[in-house]
């Protein structure tokens, strides 16, 4: 069971690698990208507040979800698939017109923010089940220290590469939401190589478990 759980640990921290790459290269570009799409006001103004609320919102739904799919694990590499496909539809946009590729823009953002919220209490705990109490604190500290310079390097990273595509910006945006669908994909398969304990536990977001960030 030891050996389980430390190959559970080396997963979830790689799988956090590339799920903090896909933050980086997606959250910070997605304002910029809705702009080349020639968007108005009025769709930033939807797309920077609806997906977070919704988000919020829906994710008092993943104790029902997660019983649903009776296993975190699976729930876990749902949404996280879920997540991938949207930012795949992301990439896609610019080959529809002006309105439906923003309006598009909005669902697939909602779909990609509902998803990683859902999953972020799934993880809190399934992690949590690995680690003594004691060690929470120093393990999650050193974890997010180590992601979030991975997430401002992929940001960083994103913006030099999108300034290669000078005369066709656009471009360099499909790329940009390929490659993190990608990532989000390897994400997924990490995710799978994850040891769910029997638990009769179920999730509750008052719970306070820490954030996906992948999700996490």
């Amino acid at each position: 069971m030891k050996g389980k759980i430390r190959d559970s640990i080396k997963s979830s921290f790689v799988e956090g690698l590339f799920a903090s790459a896909t933050i980086g290269m997606v959250e910070t570009y997605i304002i910029p990208y809705a702009l080349v799409l020639k968007a108005v006001p009025f769709q930033i103004g939807l797309l920077a507040s609806l997906p977070n609320l919704l988000a919020a919102l829906l994710q008092s739904q993943a104790e029902k979800l997660v019983g649903i799919f009776k296993s975190r694990k699976r729930f876990l590499r749902v949404a996280i698939f879920l997540q991938a496909l949207s930012l795949f539809g992301v990439a896609g946009l610019s080959f529809f017109s002006p309105d439906l590729s923003l309006y598009g823009l909005i669902l697939l953002v909602i779909f990609y923010m509902t998803f990683g919220g859902l999953a972020g209490s799934a993880w809190g705990s399934l992690i949590c089940e690995y680690l003594p109490l004691g060690s929470r604190t120093s393990y999650f500290g050193w974890r997010n220290r180590v992601l979030g310079c991975v997430m401002m390097a992929f940001s960083l990273g994103t913006g030099i590469m999108l300034t290669w595509f000078k005369g066709s910006v656009l471009q360099g945006f499909i790329v940009c939401f390929s490659l993190a669908g990608m990532f989000r994909v390897i994400s997924w398969y990490f995710i799978g190589k994850m040891h769910e304990p029997k638990s009769d536990w179920k999730p509750k977001v008052s719970e306070g478990s820490p954030s996906h960030q992948s999700v996490m």
